[in-house]
This record gives C-alpha cells, structure tokens and sequence, in this order.
C-alpha cells in the first residue's frame, strides 16, 4: 500500500510494470518546481546544506553529514508531503523508536572511552604515537584509525601520511624569506676602534619558521662567524690584504632552499692607529691604484713621524737606528718624536747635520 503523495505541482504518478523500482511522475502543465530542499537537495556552492543553515563538504566526517540528515527529520506532520490518513500511519514513529549511532569522533575528548577495552599503558602509547610533528597537537585521524581497526599500525599509516600532506602544504605555500628594512645597508669599520661589528640576522627577517634558517656570507672572512643567527665580525688586520670590493652579501635560506639576498656595503680603516685614517683619500682595492678623493673602500693613513711608514703606518723603526747621537749610549729608542738623543752636556753646543748630532764644545780655542 503506497500513501498518498501530496505534492501541489503533481499531476499523476507511476510505476511501470516492466522496470523494477521505477517510477514517473507527470506534473502539471501550468507549474515550474526547481527548487528542492531537504536530503535531495543538490549542492550549493559545493556544500551540503542543513536546515538551519550549516553547511558540510564532501569532507566532513561521518557525525557531520549524520548531523546534516537528521536535520531534516520531520519535526511535525504538516512537514509531511505523505497522507498517513490513508494507512492509519503514525508519522511519528520514526521518532520514537529513532536512536543515535555511536560515532568514535564525539569520543576525541575521552581517549579511556574512546579505547575502553584498552588498558591505560596502549592508551598512552596510541595518544604518543598519534601527535602531529608542527604543533604536538592530537592527530584526530590517527586516533580514529587505531580505534576504528584496533591495529596501531594503521594509525602510524594515516599519521605518516599527515605529516606529509602537511609537510606538501607548507611547501606550496611557502613564501622565501626577506631581509626587513631593519638590516643595515652600510657600515664603517675602523681597526682599533671597533673591536666588532655585530647583527642579530634572526631579528632582520621575516619568515614564518625562523627556527630553521641558514645563512651564508660572502665572500668568506676569517674573522667573522655566525653563532644562532648572530653574524659577528672581529674588526681586524685581514682586511688590509684583501681585494675585497667592499661588499658582504647575506644569503639566507629556509627549510625549503627558498632564499633572500642582502648586500651590506662597508668602508674600513686598517691604520695602526685610527686617529692615522684619512677620509678625504680612498680607493677601491689594496693594490697600487692612488687613492681617490672621498670615494672608495680604504682610507688612507697619515703616518706621524719618520719612524713610522707602511702602507697602515704598520712599520715602525728603531730611532736610535735611524738618528746617530753624539753619545749613542744614551739614545732613547722610545722616542718618536723630535730627536732621540740626549741633550749635549752643559758647556757645548749641539750641532745637527743628516740625522747625527754633534756636541761641540763652548771652549775650545780658536789660533
């Protein structure tokens, strides 16, 4: 016995003799129905839609879309488009004898009722076991694979396969990592001076995961390091003999090999002495090319005394080697400055010629 349909928009319904489960329905002439809600709705921009307006995607787990049926249960006879007059039917039977299944996800929260025929040790080692690698968080999936199979094997499976799915995500949609307008651009670098030069490189960039970033220099100085991000530059001698172009280019690269680029721009003074350095005359490389007026790499040294030569006023002579005294004996090799010899005795005269001096004497007689 089939109940009455009652559909306003249709005119006649049947069921063909040959074909098993097959019917037709005629509508009325007059009447254009495209829309239909409930479980035989279509979707909707990709979506299952509930009566109240939630909406699931063809990824939703089986409670959700149980969820999104039961929704549309009859919540009173007028819903109905069934005569249940015809066959005395109730159309409240299916709520009244209707249950619940029993889906594991309501039970993530409750891991002992979850596996509640496991001992406390295996749910300790399925919870361990199920932990997403990017967060420590509980991988949902995992847990209800162990449950659902009772093989823990299976949950390493759909674990492994998480972490890659997620490994793939990152990387898609990893974006390389850029140097911030808080790195420098240019420095001075003064031997003497600055003991060093120092740059928190972590600090300078922005990514996503700065806990695994690598960064390169170039070129390669003996006397820097990176320690943890930190670039550190000992002010030195090495300098004073390389044909460096007064560049150090940073290159950072993530877990990925993405990678950002920055170039510091440097000017050094490798004098002996930095009160020697002398701006108004650089050049680009350490070799015999003059020094140019304000533009360049190097500063050049104004060494202070004759005693004092080299390329950084580097050299520095012995005066008593250099300036021979009246009494050698007493030459001052400490003395820099003017000339290294004692005063002539009292009663004669101090006569210089070609870095020697001579104490004549006041008294002697002249014929």
């Amino acid at each position: 016995m089939i109940p009455n349909l009652r559909f306003p928009w249709m005119k006649q319904i049947k069921f063909p003799k040959k074909d098993l489960l097959s019917i037709s329905i005629v509508t009325k002439s007059d009447t254009n129905e495209s829309r239909t809600e409930g479980l035989a709705q279509r979707k909707v921009d990709g979506f299952y839609v509930a009566r109240n307006g939630s909406k699931y995607d063809n990824n939703s787990s089986e409670f959700q879309l149980f969820k999104f049926g039961e929704s549309w249960s009859l919540q009173n006879q007028n819903e109905s488009v069934f005569d249940y007059n015809l066959t005395n039917g109730n159309f409240s039977m299916y709520n009244s004898y209707h249950t619940t299944p029993r889906f594991l996800e309501t039970l993530l929260g409750n891991l002992t009722a979850l596996f509640e025929n496991y001992t406390e040790s295996n749910i300790t080692k399925f919870n361990s076991t199920c932990r997403n690698g990017w967060d420590d968080s509980a991988d949902n999936q995992c847990l209800l694979a162990i449950a659902r199979t009772h093989n823990i094997s299976v949950g390493c499976n759909v674990h492994e396969a998480n972490e890659q799915d997620h490994e793939e995500y990152l990387r898609r949609h990893d974006k390389p990592p850029k140097f911030l307008e808080t790195m420098p651009t240019s420095v001075n670098l003064i031997y003497g001076l600055n003991e060093s030069f120092s740059i928190n490189l972590i600090d300078c960039i922005n990514d996503e995961n700065k806990e695994r970033l690598n960064f390169t220099v170039e070129p390669d100085f003996e006397e820097y390091s990176i320690d943890n991000g930190v670039f550190n530059w000992t002010i030195g001698t090495g300098l004073r003999n390389s044909n460096t172009t007064g560049v150090i280019n940073f290159m950072v690269t993530d877990r990925f090999n993405h990678t950002g680029y920055h170039a510091l721009k440097f000017t050094y003074c490798g004098c002996e002495n930095y009160t020697e350095c002398d701006y108004s005359r650089m050049r680009d490389f350490l070799t015999t090319l003059p020094f140019l007026s304000k533009n360049g790499v190097f500063a050049a040294c104004i060494c202070p005394n004759a005693y004092t030569s080299g390329e950084f006023c580097e050299i520095l002579k012995n005066p008593c080697d250099e300036y021979k005294c009246d009494n050698q004996s007493l030459c001052n090799n400490t003395m820099f400055e003017g000339i290294p010899c004692a005063d002539c005795p009292e009663g004669y005269n101090v006569r210089l010629q070609d870095n020697q001096q001579n104490c004549d004497s006041k008294f002697v007689c002249s014929k």
